[in-house]
């Protein structure tokens, strides 16, 4: 039977390739997206609407999917919002926002998740954080500490759930060119090409560069890796 993978924000960018590459690869493929309308189901995916900042959407989500597919094994947090504001400018709402989803998020689907992964004695955790956390970079405060977040989330996560063969590990990807950072290209793009130029390989990420991590940590071969953050950002960052 194969095994169950929910992939959040998988209604477009990075979240829909990496929904792609699971039904490539044979897995049993959910997506939920705050985007998507109610729960639909085609040849190659279930869709769930789903707002991953609040609980009680999560809480409904995670029982469509079960009941449709069974318990899930494999976790892919990649839903997320990246405004770009100055500090001074952010005001509390937009800090709320910007934790709420990025953060929040994680601790929604985790909780909710982890008793059915525990039961099954396997699982795996894979959360989308960000590269910007090494680089401090300005105007991405509230963004910056989610993302910083959930990489401390995933390593007490790791530590916590090891014993029951569940892995936690974070990818950090760097500006990756999809749908939702087109508006970033346009209206800033002195940032894409100072991230360009600040990389070992000379040009704009897209999704399919972090799909090969991704399902490497989805899979057996990973067995043995937990509590890890693989930057995938064509060597900006090296340590």
């Amino acid at each position: 039977m194969a095994k169950v993978v929910l992939v959040t924000g998988s209604g477009q960018g990075i979240g829909a390739a990496i929904a792609a590459a699971f039904v490539a690869r044979g897995y049993a493929v959910a997506g939920a997206d705050i985007a998507y309308e109610g729960v639909t189901r085609s040849a190659d995916m279930l869709r769930v609407q789903c707002d991953v900042s609040d609980r009680s959407s999560v809480e409904t989500m995670v029982r469509a999917v079960e009941t449709e597919l069974g318990p899930i094994a494999v976790l892919v947090n990649n839903a997320g919002i990246y405004p770009m504001q100055p500090f001074e400018s952010i005001s509390l709402e937009d800090w709320n926002r910007v934790i709420a989803t990025n953060l929040g998020s994680v601790f929604n689907t985790c909780q909710c998740i982890i008793p059915s992964m525990k039961q099954a004695g396997w699982g795996r955790i894979i959360n989308i954080s960000s590269n910007t956390f090494f680089m401090g970079l300005p105007n991405m405060a509230h963004y910056i500490a989610s993302k910083g977040a959930v990489i401390g989330m995933t390593r007490s996560l790791s530590s916590e759930f090891g014993t029951f063969g569940i892995t936690a590990n974070c990818v950090a990807p760097n500006f990756t060119r999809t749908e939702g950072t087109a508006i970033v290209e346009a209206t800033a793009p002195e940032v894409v090409a100072q991230t360009v130029a600040s990389q070992s390989i000379p040009r704009v990420a897209v999704p399919a560069d972090v799909l090969g991590t991704i399902l490497f940590l989805a899979g057996d071969e990973a067995a043995f890796m937990t509590g890890q953050t693989l930057v995938v950002d064509g060597g900006t960052i090296k340590y």
